[in-house]
């Protein structure tokens, strides 16, 4: 007799993958994809539990079978600034056995609701803190700005004077999120006021810090 029977007692596991890379903040409506490494029960739709770990309740998300092996629910991500677990349940394969409940990857992300800050720092050409008057033809403007966080994209300054409507800033120092942009010293006199652009990875936006400078003076008259 050539009949065998095969006993399977391991439980399957599955991987989580996101349609876009954290961290996110409140309302940010994502979609969360599971791949098993067996054929599974599609009789059984497989769930997640997703577990903020600084506080905050635990929600459900239901998935859908996409194949045999492979499925997908969409999240709408809640209020918080935290670490949050993803834990798989309501699952089994073809011989019953219940999924492992710790995703072999992608069972972690954070939510930032936090706006980063920044500091602005206005310096001379060798380094050192200058606050101004500035004159045209005089020295170049250093104007640094150190970020709380790691930033999305390029940030920009922009001149409420209007002779400069956006200056991207150059990364000098990505351990320390620090930021600067050289800039001639235009015509005219007064307050210049400086307004800072940029989004931190969560795309929350940038709101300077409370003691930040945010304006120079131009001084282009002779005494």
């Amino acid at each position: 007799d050539d009949t065998s029977v095969r006993f399977d007692k391991t439980k399957p596991t599955a991987a989580l993958s996101y349609s876009t890379p954290g961290p996110y903040k409140e309302d940010q409506r994502i979609t969360i994809f599971a791949e098993f490494s067996e054929q599974m029960l599609s009789s059984i739709n497989p769930s997640l539990n997703i577990l903020p770990l600084q506080g905050g309740v635990s929600s459900p998300c239901t998935m859908s079978w996409l194949a045999d092996n492979s499925s997908s629910c969409e999240f709408t991500i809640k209020e918080g600034d935290t670490e949050v677990y993803v834990i798989l349940h309501d699952s089994t394969d073809l011989a019953g056995n219940l999924i492992t409940s710790e995703p072999t990857s992608g069972g972690q992300f954070d939510i930032d609701d936090n706006p980063p800050t920044a500091d602005i720092l206005f310096v001379t050409s060798t380094g050192n803190p200058y606050p101004g008057p500035y004159r045209q033809g005089g020295d170049n403007l250093t104007i640094e700005v150190t970020f709380s966080e790691e930033m999305k994209s390029m940030p920009s300054l922009s001149f409420l004077e209007g002779f400069i409507d956006s200056a991207e800033l150059s990364l000098v120092d990505a351990l320390n999120y620090r930021y600067e942009y050289v800039l001639s010293i235009p015509p005219g006199n007064g307050e210049v006021f400086v307004n800072l652009n940029g989004e931190d990875l969560a795309s929350n936006s940038v709101e300077l810090a409370t003691d930040s400078i945010d304006r120079f003076t131009l001084d282009n008259i002779p005494p």
